[in-house]
Protein backbone atom coordinates (compact mmCIF):
# COMPACT_ATOMS: atom_id res chain seq x y z
CA UNK A 1 0.00 0.00 0.00
CA UNK A 2 1.14 3.56 -1.00
CA UNK A 3 -0.37 6.96 -0.32
CA UNK A 4 0.10 8.19 -4.19
CA UNK A 5 -1.16 7.43 -7.24
CA UNK A 6 2.27 7.93 -8.85
CA UNK A 7 3.58 5.80 -6.26
CA UNK A 8 1.27 3.13 -6.77
CA UNK A 9 1.83 3.19 -10.47
CA UNK A 10 5.97 2.73 -10.38
CA UNK A 11 4.67 -0.35 -7.87
CA UNK A 12 2.83 -2.06 -10.34
CA UNK A 13 5.37 -1.27 -13.14
CA UNK A 14 7.98 -3.18 -11.03
CA UNK A 15 5.61 -6.11 -10.29
CA UNK A 16 4.49 -6.44 -13.98
CA UNK A 17 8.73 -6.81 -15.01
CA UNK A 18 9.02 -9.58 -12.88
CA UNK A 19 5.84 -11.01 -14.58
CA UNK A 20 3.18 -10.25 -11.14
CA UNK A 21 -0.11 -9.79 -12.35
CA UNK A 22 -1.49 -6.85 -9.81
CA UNK A 23 -4.44 -4.32 -9.83
CA UNK A 24 -3.98 -0.63 -9.25
CA UNK A 25 -7.42 0.50 -6.55
CA UNK A 26 -8.85 4.01 -8.28
CA UNK A 27 -11.33 6.26 -7.22
CA UNK A 28 -11.44 7.51 -11.11
CA UNK A 29 -14.79 6.45 -12.93
CA UNK A 30 -15.34 2.95 -14.06
CA UNK A 31 -17.18 4.92 -16.88
CA UNK A 32 -14.06 7.16 -17.85
CA UNK A 33 -11.73 4.02 -18.69
CA UNK A 34 -10.58 2.55 -21.87
CA UNK A 35 -12.48 -0.63 -21.44
CA UNK A 36 -15.93 1.40 -20.98
CA UNK A 37 -15.48 3.13 -24.17
CA UNK A 38 -14.40 0.25 -26.35
CA UNK A 39 -17.46 -1.92 -24.36
CA UNK A 40 -19.72 1.20 -25.66
CA UNK A 41 -18.36 0.72 -29.34
CA UNK A 42 -19.08 -3.18 -28.86
CA UNK A 43 -22.55 -2.59 -27.50
CA UNK A 44 -22.96 0.53 -30.21
CA UNK A 45 -22.37 -2.05 -32.94
CA UNK A 46 -24.34 -4.57 -31.74
CA UNK A 47 -27.97 -2.71 -30.71
CA UNK A 48 -28.66 -1.39 -34.32
CA UNK A 49 -28.59 -4.19 -36.57
CA UNK A 50 -26.12 -3.43 -39.97
CA UNK A 51 -24.59 -0.06 -39.16
CA UNK A 52 -21.50 -1.50 -41.16
CA UNK A 53 -19.38 1.65 -39.52
CA UNK A 54 -20.67 1.02 -35.55
CA UNK A 55 -19.41 -2.82 -36.70
CA UNK A 56 -16.27 -1.75 -37.95
CA UNK A 57 -15.67 0.50 -35.06
CA UNK A 58 -16.33 -2.42 -32.69
CA UNK A 59 -14.15 -4.66 -34.15
CA UNK A 60 -11.33 -2.39 -33.95
CA UNK A 61 -11.25 -2.32 -30.14
CA UNK A 62 -8.89 -4.12 -28.66
CA UNK A 63 -12.10 -6.47 -27.37
CA UNK A 64 -12.25 -7.59 -30.76
CA UNK A 65 -8.53 -7.62 -31.65
CA UNK A 66 -9.38 -6.87 -35.38
CA UNK A 67 -6.90 -4.05 -36.88
CA UNK A 68 -7.01 -2.00 -39.82
CA UNK A 69 -5.13 -4.52 -41.98
CA UNK A 70 -7.05 -6.86 -41.17
CA UNK A 71 -10.37 -5.21 -41.86
CA UNK A 72 -9.10 -3.78 -45.11
CA UNK A 73 -8.45 -7.59 -46.51
CA UNK A 74 -11.61 -8.51 -45.12
CA UNK A 75 -13.44 -10.25 -48.06
CA UNK A 76 -17.10 -9.08 -48.85
CA UNK A 77 -18.20 -13.13 -47.41
CA UNK A 78 -15.78 -12.16 -44.66
CA UNK A 79 -17.42 -8.74 -43.78
CA UNK A 80 -21.17 -10.37 -44.11
CA UNK A 81 -20.51 -13.06 -41.90
CA UNK A 82 -19.46 -10.35 -39.35
CA UNK A 83 -22.47 -8.39 -39.91
CA UNK A 84 -24.06 -11.81 -39.08
CA UNK A 85 -22.71 -12.10 -36.08
CA UNK A 86 -23.18 -8.65 -34.74
CA UNK A 87 -26.98 -9.55 -35.88
CA UNK A 88 -26.91 -12.65 -34.25
CA UNK A 89 -25.61 -11.07 -30.81
CA UNK A 90 -28.57 -8.36 -30.85
CA UNK A 91 -31.15 -11.35 -31.67
CA UNK A 92 -29.33 -13.38 -28.56
CA UNK A 93 -30.02 -9.84 -26.51
CA UNK A 94 -33.39 -9.62 -27.36
CA UNK A 95 -34.41 -12.86 -26.97
CA UNK A 96 -32.27 -13.77 -23.21
CA UNK A 97 -31.52 -9.84 -22.14
CA UNK A 98 -28.31 -7.90 -21.87
CA UNK A 99 -26.54 -10.28 -19.35
CA UNK A 100 -26.91 -13.80 -21.24
CA UNK A 101 -25.94 -12.05 -24.51
CA UNK A 102 -22.40 -10.11 -22.44
CA UNK A 103 -21.67 -13.32 -20.94
CA UNK A 104 -22.05 -15.75 -24.51
CA UNK A 105 -20.10 -12.61 -26.44
CA UNK A 106 -16.83 -12.53 -23.68
CA UNK A 107 -16.71 -16.41 -24.09
CA UNK A 108 -17.21 -16.74 -27.84
CA UNK A 109 -14.90 -13.87 -28.14
CA UNK A 110 -12.10 -15.16 -25.94
CA UNK A 111 -12.54 -11.43 -24.31
CA UNK A 112 -10.62 -12.54 -21.45
CA UNK A 113 -8.05 -14.44 -22.95
CA UNK A 114 -7.58 -11.56 -24.71
CA UNK A 115 -7.45 -8.70 -22.20
CA UNK A 116 -5.04 -10.83 -20.21
CA UNK A 117 -2.43 -10.93 -22.85
CA UNK A 118 -1.61 -7.45 -22.37
CA UNK A 119 0.51 -5.91 -19.24
CA UNK A 120 -2.52 -4.14 -17.61
CA UNK A 121 -4.67 -7.43 -18.18
CA UNK A 122 -6.07 -8.34 -15.16
CA UNK A 123 -7.42 -4.30 -14.78
CA UNK A 124 -8.84 -4.46 -18.15
CA UNK A 125 -10.52 -7.63 -17.69
CA UNK A 126 -11.96 -6.48 -14.14
CA UNK A 127 -13.10 -3.41 -15.82
CA UNK A 128 -14.92 -5.39 -18.57
CA UNK A 129 -16.38 -7.54 -16.01
CA UNK A 130 -17.89 -5.09 -13.71
CA UNK A 131 -19.20 -3.20 -16.38
CA UNK A 132 -21.34 -6.17 -17.43
CA UNK A 133 -22.82 -6.37 -13.92
CA UNK A 134 -23.63 -2.41 -14.02
CA UNK A 135 -25.22 -2.46 -17.12
CA UNK A 136 -27.30 -5.58 -15.99
CA UNK A 137 -28.38 -4.41 -12.84
CA UNK A 138 -29.63 -1.40 -14.30
CA UNK A 139 -31.37 -3.20 -17.00
CA UNK A 140 -32.84 -5.38 -14.43
CA UNK A 141 -34.16 -2.39 -12.37
CA UNK A 142 -35.63 -0.68 -15.80
CA UNK A 143 -37.58 -3.88 -16.89
CA UNK A 144 -37.51 -6.78 -18.90
CA UNK A 145 -35.18 -7.28 -22.29
CA UNK A 146 -38.04 -8.47 -23.87
CA UNK A 147 -40.26 -5.45 -23.58
CA UNK A 148 -37.14 -3.13 -24.21
CA UNK A 149 -37.01 -4.93 -27.42
CA UNK A 150 -40.29 -4.60 -28.49
CA UNK A 151 -40.76 -0.97 -27.35
CA UNK A 152 -37.77 -0.29 -29.28
CA UNK A 153 -36.52 2.39 -27.07
CA UNK A 154 -33.00 3.72 -27.31
CA UNK A 155 -30.13 2.37 -25.26
CA UNK A 156 -28.54 4.68 -22.97
CA UNK A 157 -24.99 4.71 -22.28
CA UNK A 158 -23.69 5.22 -18.44
CA UNK A 159 -22.10 8.48 -19.89
CA UNK A 160 -23.35 11.69 -19.72
CA UNK A 161 -25.19 12.80 -23.23
CA UNK A 162 -23.49 9.30 -24.92
CA UNK A 163 -25.84 6.35 -26.33
CA UNK A 164 -25.39 4.43 -29.81
CA UNK A 165 -28.40 5.52 -32.18
CA UNK A 166 -30.99 3.64 -33.49
CA UNK A 167 -31.28 0.93 -31.39
CA UNK A 168 -33.90 -2.30 -32.02
CA UNK A 169 -33.09 -4.03 -28.29
CA UNK A 170 -31.50 -2.73 -25.78
CA UNK A 171 -31.72 -1.79 -21.95
CA UNK A 172 -33.57 1.11 -20.74
CA UNK A 173 -32.95 3.50 -18.28
CA UNK A 174 -29.45 5.59 -17.38
CA UNK A 175 -26.86 5.30 -14.66
CA UNK A 176 -24.79 8.24 -13.62
CA UNK A 177 -21.68 8.44 -12.60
Amino acid sequence: MVLENKQAAKVQEALREFNIPSVLHTTASLFDSHEAAELYRVLAGIAPPGDERLVKSALATDLFGVDGSQLAECTEAQWQEWLQLFHDYGEFWCRHGFFRMFRHWLQRQQVRQRLLAFPDGERRLTNILHLGEVLHHAKRSAGSASAACRSGSPARWPRRGRRPRNTSCAWSGTITP
